[in-house]
């Protein structure tokens, strides 16, 4: 895939200005939330969750692990996903004149998709050929090329109804490379990772799609960092949405000064509002394909446990958003055993097949998600956030902080039934503390919940 220790250069200052003063900022009264009991309208609506997957690595002429198709489908079976994110690349086929390209490398991605069990998320790109390494990328003759490829391998996937994603990270890299510098805001003519190159080929690539399937879903984007997502905005305003059904971008943090799921998806309200003027105020579908908390032993590690929390409050978080219609974890399982390279411990299994206590917690999140008919939230203070989900016959309460080194405690009042740990033992309701890991409390459908936090 790509490499993850980039060091981010969104320096966060507000958050961590925030962090560090919301202490003296209390009020002297306790803080408390109320939900009223639901109403009629919430324990009717139609379950509206964001799609959930999973990367896998079939579509890659490495194994890195992903030996057995049976048991990658229950891993993703165990963690609730409904989705997962692969690839078919372009070098695998050959393009004869006057004929349909023809694939010429089967890679064991077409021998997963008639077993994986839900519908994949499928990035087209990875030429035989490396592109130019100053101006445009492709000469016209391979950008028709590509449209050929991404025409045939819609023809060729059709039955599983993917989303076709078009191509990866190209303002990172186009070709198999990183180049030695970093690009800056959306490029210019000289660097063929610019915005002004990408935008036609995403074009482009959506025609030939929906020409094999008007009813191809089609996402481009796959954006890698983007600070102050200037690149995805020149992309946007030079064309790349037309005709296609969202934008995509990954999210990483893991060595920023701030590496919670919070500050992703406050980056990710920011996009979503920086796009609106672009688009006449239309709300643009965001799918996030790559987000992921590496577990190695390195500077920009996380511990397992802190990893884990990261999973669970990002997919509890993503269902607030109305806009974001899908998000794939990065990945499956570790690519290696080597605890010093960041880039072989971004799984939720180890690459023994041991289950991360992140697997666990993401499942758990997406039971939430996925199940719920109403969901709200509310954050009594910054670093506090209390998620209400209605489900068929209970509703549940999910509290957590971001806050690890100054914990709260709480009372959740209104007649609760039970409480736990996320993936943990029982508590008291009368008497929790708030970690990162989220604390889930189940309630009747006619109670009304209440939490007091102490001062």
């Amino acid at each position: 895939m790509m490499s993850r220790h980039i060091v981010f250069s969104i320096l966060c200052s507000s958050l961590l200005a925030a962090a560090l003063t919301s202490s003296t900022q209390r009020s002297v009264a306790a803080a408390s939330v109320t939900f009223p009991a639901p109403d009629a309208a919430m324990r009717t609506a139609e379950p509206n969750p964001p799609i959930l997957g999973v990367l896998t690595s079939f579509g890659s002429r490495r194994a890195m692990g992903y030996v057995s198709p049976d048991l990658v489908r229950r891993q993703l079976d165990e963690l609730g996903a409904v989705s997962y994110r692969d690839g078919i690349v372009w070098a695998s086929f050959r393009f004869p004149p006057d004929a349909p390209p023809q694939m010429v490398e089967r890679r064991r991605i077409m021998n997963f998709l008639p077993i994986a069990g839900r519908s994949p998320l499928l990035v087209l790109g990875a030429p035989d050929q490396e592109p130019a390494a100053v101006g445009a990328p492709f000469t016209d003759t391979q950008v028709e090329q590509y449209s050929a490829f991404v025409k045939q391998v819609v023809e060729i996937t059709k039955p599983y109804q993917p989303i076709y994603e078009i191509w990866n990270e190209f303002n990172l890299k186009v070709g198999h490379v990183f180049p030695g510098k970093r690009l800056t805001g959306a490029g210019d003519a000289s660097d063929p990772r610019a915005a002004i190159y990408y935008a036609p080929l995403a074009r482009r690539a959506t025609q030939a799609a929906k020409a094999a399937d008007p009813h191809a879903k089609v996402v481009v984007g796959a954006v890698g960092d983007d600070p102050d997502w200037a690149w995805t905005k020149a992309i946007v305003r030079a064309g790349a949405l037309e005709g296609a059904d969202g934008l995509s971008v990954h999210l990483y943090n893991h060595c920023a000064p701030v590496r919670t799921a919070t500050e992703m998806i406050e980056r990710t309200e920011q996009l979503e509002a920086s796009l609106t003027p672009l688009t006449g105020g239309r709300e643009v579908p965001l799918y996030i394909t790559e987000f992921g908390w590496p577990t190695s032993k390195t500077r920009c590690g996380l511990s397992l446990d802190h990893s884990a929390a990261n999973f669970a409050q990002f997919v509890l978080l993503s269902a607030t958003l109305p806009y974001l219609k899908g998000i794939w974890a990065y990945e499956v399982k570790d690519k290696g055993a080597d605890g010093q390279d960041i880039e072989q411990n971004f799984g939720l299994f180890f690459h023994d097949d041991r289950p991360k206590p992140a697997a666990c917690l993401f499942r758990t999140a997406a039971d939430v998600v996925q199940r719920a008919r109403h969901i709200d939230l509310q954050r009594p203070e910054p670093e506090i956030f209390v998620l209400r989900a209605v489900m068929d016959d209970h509703q549940l309460v999910v509290a957590w902080t971001t806050r690890a080194y100054d914990r709260r405690s709480a009372r959740f009042d209104g007649e609760p039934k039970s409480a736990s740990r996320m993936c943990g033992p029982a508590v008291p309701p009368t008497d929790v503390i708030l970690t990162e890991a989220p604390v889930v409390v189940r309630y009747d459908l006619v109670s009304a919940p209440t939490i007091a936090l102490d001062n």
